[in-house]
């Protein structure tokens, strides 16, 4: 992997990238990678109870608008492109047409890295449907045979970003990146998503700060994120 990897972030609703990764978005764009968001749906359902309660009688088309201004406002502010889909949450569903779209977008963005949800979210089936839509396209985008008029791509390495009630989940951490010199670039993404900054910005501070709390080796992190990975670490010594 090259020291400014292209970084792919699958996202299931037009905010979960900013709550999730926004300082590692933020940290890898800083540093001269490519870093493409892309959203499966709006959210515009599920996640805008604020907007749908201070508006009444406003439409889905309305609402969808309004997100979709906070996460371009936000991908601009971490230094990422954005992406978007249409496919309505709550429920997410999807078929082989919405794989090979996905997957189509693997082959033109050709990641190192894969950021996307967790495999388990209780609470939000939308995520896990995301998390398995992902598997499917980077094994599409890896073989041949799938859209072959556009060429394979080499597997990149995935990682899962935290859930939102970790607690109900098997979310079992074992990459922490330090974000303590980008957080107030996340802090000014969060305040872009207007429709849910006032409950989820504040949640999502105190748990970078959590995360931070655990690396008891790195005594200067203030701020962290966690993820996990799916393949073992490759190299020709201990990563430090």
């Amino acid at each position: 992997m090259t020291d400014s990897p292209t970084i792919l972030v699958i996202s299931g609703h037009a905010a979960d990238f900013v709550w999730r990764c926004g300082g590692v978005i933020a940290k890898y764009a800083g540093q001269g990678s490519r870093v493409h968001v892309t959203c499966l749906t709006f959210g515009e359902r599920g996640e805008s109870g604020g907007t749908w309660n201070k508006n009444p009688g406003i439409g889905e088309d309305e609402v969808k608008a309004i997100r979709k201004a906070e996460a371009l406002k936000a991908a601009e502010v971490l230094g990422a492109e954005i992406s978007f889909f249409d496919w309505g949450d709550h429920p997410l569903r999807y078929s082989r047409e919405e794989i090979i779209a996905l997957t189509a977008l693997m082959r033109e963005v050709r990641p190192d890295i894969v950021l996307t949800h967790s495999s388990t979210d209780f609470m939000n089936p939308d995520h896990e449907a995301v998390f398995e839509m992902t598997r499917w396209a980077v094994r599409a985008a890896t073989v041949p045979g799938v859209l072959p008029e556009s060429a394979a791509i080499a597997v990149p390495h995935i990682y899962s970003f935290e859930p939102d009630q970790t607690s109900l989940e098997n979310f079992k951490p074992d990459v922490y990146i330090d974000i303590s010199d980008v957080i107030e670039k996340k802090k000014m993404a969060m305040d872009a998503i207007a429709t849910q900054v006032g409950y989820m910005g504040p949640r999502y501070i105190d748990r970078a700060r959590f995360r931070a709390s655990l690396l008891n080796m790195m005594e200067d992190v203030e701020y962290a994120e966690a993820y996990v990975q799916y393949f073992a670490y490759e190299g020709v010594g201990f990563p430090r």
